[in-house]
């Protein structure tokens, strides 16, 4: 198997672990009467965190300068998180969506292309890059 579906897999795996974990912390300050929108922002602050020390250290194994990694990494995420913003606003307050299920929806969205973006712009430089 080619080094790029390694990266993608322990990339979905990364992912979902740390998602898991934001999600049922999301669901906790939403079940506390915190406002989505903010909910939304500390989990994701701490799962960028999070999820960089684990897509770099075992989803890439980059060696990648981490000075340059880390400074892409969150210009990619401060990106996405304006469009996961946006996005969640559009399903709960244009569409009525609930905020657990706008999250789940956002994110299922968003994910290819950040694991394009990631692997291309952030952590790139592995030698199956063009796969």
């Amino acid at each position: 198997m080619p080094l790029i579906r390694h990266t993608a897999l322990r990339f979905v795996i990364t992912g979902i672990v740390v998602n898991l974990s934001l999600y049922g912390l999301f669901a906790l300050l939403i079940h506390l009467a915190v406002e989505y929108r903010v909910a939304a922002t500390v989990t994701y602050a701490l799962g960028v965190l999070w999820g960089y020390l684990q897509n770099r250290i075992w989803s890439w194994r980059s060696n990648v300068p981490v000075a340059r990694s880390l400074k892409r990494y969150l210009a990619v995420y401060a990106f996405v998180y304006v469009l996961h913003i946006a996005f969640m606003s559009v399903l709960v307050d244009g569409f009525g969506i609930a905020p657990m299920v706008a999250a789940l929806i956002s994110t299922g969205a968003l994910i290819v292309p950040l694991f394009r973006v990631l692997d291309r712009f952030v952590f790139g430089g592995h030698a199956d890059a063009t796969d």
